[in-house]
């Protein structure tokens, strides 16, 4: 039963959503799972992880998630906290309120790629990009 689900879930996929699925959401799931995973790519679907890493390497991400182009997604809300008063602005009056902030997140389901993030502001991850670069010299 659990065997199906999962084989039924991987079918929705297509070849290069198996291929970044396999690369960055396989060794976050069970053990059962992951040969589960593997039995479905390998022997059902004759892949082979040669082929999956040119899957990777040629593709062009053209969908909504920037890593795999995959439309495939989820979201949930979270608790958010404005990060300077730069950012301020784009928050609205009533966010302030009293009451728990939540703001919705937006996850790829096949990569697992942050496609939107309320705590992430602008600044904040150029800083990141700035000071990886600098430590990347």
């Amino acid at each position: 039963m659990v065997e199906d689900n999962i084989k039924n879930h991987l079918k929705d996929f297509s070849e290069q959503e198996l291929a970044y699925f396999y690369r960055f959401r396989f060794k976050q799931q069970t053990l059962k799972t992951q040969k589960i995973i593997e039995e479905f790519l390998f022997s059902e679907l004759s892949l082979s992880k040669k082929e999956i890493q040119k899957l990777i390497i040629k593709h062009k991400p053209l969908g909504l998630c920037r890593r795999c182009g995959s439309s495939k997604c989820f979201s949930y809300l979270v608790d958010y906290y404005p990060t300077n008063s730069w950012s301020l602005s784009y928050y609205k009056k009533e966010d302030f309120s009293t009451g728990a902030r939540k703001k919705e997140k937006i996850e790829c389901a096949v990569c697992g790629y942050i496609i939107f993030d309320p705590n992430r502001s602008l600044v904040i991850g150029i800083l990141k990009k700035v000071v990886d670069l600098i430590k990347n010299r």
